[in-house]
């Protein structure tokens, strides 16, 4: 199993670490699908943004960087959804098991990314 860390943006966009979201196989396991991470780096306004999605297919602007883990896109016993907020001001995903914990300040709810376990 791999574990998914909480990072929160602080200021100029440096992340701190808040702690353990859940996990993520580090092989494929029977109903998972894989966890792509794409990586998008705007130097221009120095704006730098991670975004995983079970879709193998990169969005504009961002490049292809592998299979980070198996996760499944749907619920199964035990599982938690692992949810996917963008901040378009500072060009930042950010996710989540427990929005209700967070600040989310100008972050819009994308969507579940995942399935994974606590």
């Amino acid at each position: 199993m791999l574990t998914c860390r909480l990072l929160s943006t602080g200021k100029n966009h440096d992340y701190k670490a808040e702690g353990v979201a859940g996990h993520i196989y580090a092989t494929q396991v029977e109903g998972s699908s894989p966890f792509y991470r794409h990586h998008c780096l705007d130097s221009k306004n120095d704006r730098e943004d991670n975004y995983y999605t079970t879709a193998g297919r990169s969005p504009d602007h961002y490049d292809f960087k592998g299979v980070q883990g198996y996760v499944f896109e749907s619920p199964v016993t035990g599982s938690v959804a692992f949810l996917r907020y963008y901040n378009a001001r500072i060009g930042d995903h950010f996710y989540t098991t427990n929005p209700e914990k967070e600040v989310l300040n100008e972050y819009v709810y994308e969507g579940v990314a995942a399935y994974i376990l606590p």
